[in-house]
C-alpha cells in the first residue's frame, strides 16, 4: 500500500524491508514460489511487475529489440515517447530496462559496445555521403571533428591509419582515392551478374578494371559506375570470386598483369601500340610505358612498334660484332642512330635482314636491348657509358644557335621533326628557362636580345614587391596592368614576361593558379612571409577567409564575383571548399566560410 509504482526492484525491497527480508523475497520469486497471478519477474531487471487491475501483459525485451541498436540522444526520446503511446507500457518500467541496455556515449545511446570500427562506420555514412577522400587534409580533419562532435573521442588516430582502415574495412571505392559508405551502394543486380559472366568469360586471366568498365561503360549508363574506380570498389564489395589487386584482377595468383602483357607479346612479332591498346581496352600510353619497366626483353622499335625478344633472330657473335662496332664510332661521343643504321646497311646487311629491320629506330631499340649494360642509350643517341652528353633541351637549342626569338608552334615543330620529346609544351617551355624566356602567350625569346639586364631584372622586382604589399601580400599576374611603372622594354609588356622576369629575379614566390586562362600568365606572386603555404588552395582558402572576415559574403555568387573579379577563377566555384566542408549554410540559413 505505501509502494505506489506497478512494479519494485530489489534495490527498493532492500530499502523497504532491509536485505534479509529482501533476500527472501528474491529467492521465492526465482524459485516461482508464489502465485504468478500475483507478479511477474523480471529476473534481468531485478524487479517484479504487479498484476494489479492495470496490469498488461509486455514483452520488454522484445520491445526494445526494436529500437535501433545506435540512436541519438535526442532520437531516443522520441522513441521512448512512441514506445509508450503506441503500447500504453509502464514508462517507469521501461526506463528502468532501457538504462540496462543502453548505454550512453557523446550524443548517442547504444545497445552494445560502441567499438571504434562502428564510431568511424557511423561518421563515413551520416557525415560522408558524397565520399571520403584518403590522402586529404581536409577530410581527415573534417572526420575527427565529427568523431569528437558526436562520440567526444579525443584519442589520436592518425591520417594513415583512417585511411588505410577506410580503404581496407568500411567504405567502397567510389572515385580515385574516395570512398562511400556500402549503403550508399545502388548497383542492380544484372549489372552484377553482367560484371561476373564477362570476366568468367573473358580467356584473359589478369584483366585491369579499366579494361572491364571500358569495355562494359555503355551498359553500365544510368549506374553509379561512372568510372573504373567505382567498378573495382563494387568488385570487391560484391566478393566475386577473383584475386584483387591495386589496378587489376586475376583468377590466378600466380598470373598478373604484366605477365599477361609478355605473354600477348610473345604471340605477336612486331606490335603497334593500336593492337596492344585493342586487346587491354583502356590501356594508354603511360600504362604500357609502366609496363615496360618490368619487362626487358619488350622492345621499343619507334614510331610506337614493340617486339618481343624471343621473336628476334639473335646469333652470338652479333652481340660482339656490333659491341666492337660501337666502340669504335663512339670513341669520340655520341652517334645517331640514323649514322649507324647507314653504316651498317652494308656491312651488316644479313643482320638487318635476318631481324627485319628497315628503319633506325628498329636498330636503335635492338641493339639497345642487345648492349644496354655496355653502352649509354637515349633515343635516338649512343654513347659511351656515362658519357651520354645529349638530352632533349640541348638537342633542342643546338637547332635555335642563330635564334633569338621564336614562337612556341616553331619550337614544337622543330621537336616533332628532329625526334625530340618533352612531356608536355609546358615542360618544353620550363625546361628552355633561362636560356630562353616566355614574353607572351605564343612567343619566347633569349633575355639579352631584349637587353634585359641585371639592374632591369632588380627594378622590376623591387616594384612588383612594393605591389605585393599595397595588395596585402599577393597579386595575380594576369591582372597587373600598370605596365608604366616598369623600365622599358624593346617589346611589350605581358603577364607572362612578367612571370619570366620574376623566375629571372628568384627572390619573390610564384604559386601556380591552373584555372587561369590561356592568353595569361597562371602566376600569382604572393610575399612567402605572409603566405608560407606551397598548395595553392590552401592560399585561396586563406585570402578568401581574410575577406570574409573584412565583408562576409552572402552568397556563393557573391563568393565567385569575388574570385573572378581578382582574377583566380573563371567559371565555377573550387570544388574543394565544398568537398572539404569549408563552406556551407547553417541552421539559420547563414553561410559559413571556415
Amino acid at each position: 500500500e505505501v509502494y505506489k509504482k506497478d512494479f519494485i526492484t530489489m534495490k527498493d525491497l532492500k530499502n523497504y524491508l532491509g536485505e534479509n527480508k529482501a533476500k527472501i523475497i528474491l529467492y521465492l520469486a526465482i524459485k516461482a514460489e508464489w502465485d504468478k497471478n500475483f507478479f511477474d519477474f523480471d529476473k534481468k531487471a531485478g524487479a517484479m511487475f504487479f498484476r494489479n487491475k492495470n496490469y498488461k501483459p509486455i514483452d520488454y525485451d522484445k520491445l526494445i529489440q526494436t529500437l535501433p541498436e545506435l540512436i541519438t540522444a535526442d532520437n531516443f526520446q522520441k522513441e521512448i515517447s512512441r514506445l509508450i503511446e503506441q503500447t500504453d507500457c509502464d514508462k517507469d518500467f521501461l526506463n528502468l530496462k532501457l538504462s540496462q541496455i543502453y548505454n550512453r556515449t557523446g550524443k548517442f545511446y547504444h545497445r552494445n559496445n560502441l567499438t571504434l570500427f562502428s564510431k568511424l562506420d557511423y561518421v563515413l555514412k551520416e557525415k560522408f555521403a558524397d565520399g571520403y577522400k584518403v590522402a586529404d587534409k581536409t577530410h581527415y580533419n573534417k572526420f575527427m571533428e565529427y568523431m569528437q562532435e558526436l562520440f567526444a573521442y579525443d584519442k589520436k588516430i592518425s591520417q594513415k591509419l583512417l585511411d588505410g582502415t577506410i580503404n581496407a574495412y568500411i567504405g567502397v571505392l567510389c572515385d580515385r582515392g574516395k570512398y562511400i559508405h556500402p549503403d550508399y551502394v545502388k548497383v542492380p543486380a544484372r549489372i552484377i551478374m553482367l560484371i561476373k559472366n564477362f570476366i568468367m568469360d573473358s580467356e584473359r586471366t589478369a584483366i585491369t578494371y579499366k579494361e572491364i568498365f571500358e569495355t562494359l561503360k555503355d551498359k553500365f549508363r544510368g549506374t553509379q559506375i561512372t568510372n573504373h574506380y567505382f567498378l573495382q570498389g563494387l568488385i570487391k564489395l560484391c566478393k566475386l570470386p577473383y584475386i584483387l589487386r591495386k589496378d587489376y584482377l586475376t583468377k590466378d595468383t600466380n598470373v598478373n598483369i604484366t605477365r599477361e602483357f609478355e605473354r600477348f607479346m610473345k604471340q605477336h612479332k612486331i606490335v603497334h601500340d593500336s593492337e596492344i591498346k585493342k586487346y587491354f581496352c583502356g590501356f594508354d600510353y603511360s600504362n604500357i610505358s609502366l609496363i615496360l619497366q618490368r619487362l626487358p626483353e619488350v622492345i621499343r622499335l619507334g614510331e610506337n612498334y614493340f617486339i618481343h625478344a624471343s621473336n628476334l633472330n639473335l646469333k652470338e657473335k652479333d652481340f660482339t660484332e656490333i659491341e666492337n662496332l660501337l666502340d669504335k664510332l663512339c670513341a669520340n661521343g655520341d652517334i645517331h642512330a640514323k649514322y649507324l643504321f647507314k653504316l651498317m646497311q652494308s656491312d651488316y646487311a644479313e643482320f638487318l635482314k635476318r631481324n627485319k629491320i628497315d628503319s633506325a629506330g628498329k636498330l636503335f631499340g635492338i641493339v639497345k636491348y642487345m648492349l644496354n649494360d655496355k653502352f649509354d642509350f637515349l633515343r635516338p643517341h649512343i654513347a659511351q657509358k656515362n658519357k651520354l652528353c645529349y638530352t632533349a633541351k640541348n638537342n633542342l637549342l643546338s637547332h635555335l644557335v642563330d635564334t633569338n626569338i621564336i614562337s612556341i608552334a616553331k619550337l614544337e615543330d622543330i621537336c616533332a621533326k628532329n625526334n625530340i620529346s618533352f612531356y608536355t609544351t609546358t615542360n618544353m617551355i620550363t625546361e628552355l628557362f633561362p636560356e630562353f624566356i616566355r614574353i607572351n602567350q605564343f612567343d619566347m625569346c633569349r633575355p639579352e636580345s631584349i637587353k634585359l639586364t641585371k639592374k632591369i631584372i632588380g627594378d622590376v622586382s623591387k616594384i612588383l614587391k612594393s605591389v605585393i604589399a599595397e595588395n596585402e601580400g599577393w597579386l595575380v599576374a594576369a591582372t597587373f596592368t600598370d605596365f608604366e611603372r616598369l623600365p622599358k622594354l624593346s617589346v611589350e609588356w605581358d603577364s607572362y614576361l612578367l612571370e619570366s622576369i620574376i623566375n629571372l629575379a628568384g627572390d619573390i614566390k610564384i604559386m601556380k593558379n591552373l584555372s587561369t586562362v590561356p592568353e595569361y600568365s597562371s602566376a600569382v606572386f604572393v610575399d612567402e612571409k605572409i603566405f608560407p603555404e606551397n598548395d595553392f588552395e590552401a592560399f585561396l582558402l586563406k585570402i578568401l577567409l581574410a575577406e570574409h572576415k573584412k565583408n562576409p559574403f552572402k552568397s556563393r555568387e557573391k563568393i565567385m564575383y569575388w574570385l573572378r573579379k581578382k582574377g583566380l577563377r573563371r567559371m565555377y566555384l573550387p570544388k574543394f571548399l565544398i568537398d572539404g566542408g569549408h563552406l556551407y549554410r547553417d541552421e539559420n540559413n547563414i553561410l559559413v566560410l571556415k
